[in-house]
């Protein structure tokens, strides 16, 4: 047998909802996003989940936190599960990076994979983080089931 992984995006944030690049910046979860949490937890509450792990960032340590709690868990928070760098364009809406970096911001919407934000993380620095933090899991947690709660990027 192998590894069993729930892969989960963190709930919602005012900065999802604002449609900003949140990236590295530690946004809490809203209201919405507690529920969401919440009801994740349900849908995987009767699953043998062994360990629970997180981005560092705290709209998904505080989502994986209600479901680590639902088995009598603690998170583990690992740094290669958090969201892509976006760098300069941090905390700015769609709209905004589109008009401060309009070339840059077209061309990454069309081909992400070619381009990355000014001063931030290209896919491919993203998907090696994550795809070594899997190893890791996968490693350490053989004919298990664990639960990753990331972002955006990674769960893509």
């Amino acid at each position: 047998m192998s590894l069993r992984l729930f892969l989960l995006r963190h709930g919602e944030t005012d900065w999802n909802r604002e449609r900003r690049h949140q990236g590295r910046t530690d946004t809490p979860l809203s209201e919405i996003g507690r529920t969401q949490a919440e009801a994740a937890a349900r849908e995987l509450k009767e699953h043998p989940i062994k360990a629970v792990y997180a981005s560092p960032l705290r709209r998904a340590r505080d989502t994986a936190a209600v479901i680590a709690a639902s088995h009598g868990l603690e998170v583990e928070t690992d740094e290669a599960f958090q969201e892509l760098h976006f760098g300069r364009w941090e905390g700015l809406t769609l709209d905004e990076s589109r008009a401060r970096d309009a070339e840059l911001y077209e061309a990454w919407i069309k081909t992400p994979h070619l381009v990355f934000p000014p001063e931030g993380e290209s896919l491919a620095q993203a998907r090696e983080r994550v795809l070594e933090g899997l190893t890791r899991l996968r490693a350490g947690h053989e004919d298990e089931t664990v639960c990753v709660v990331t972002h955006g990027v990674p769960v893509r």
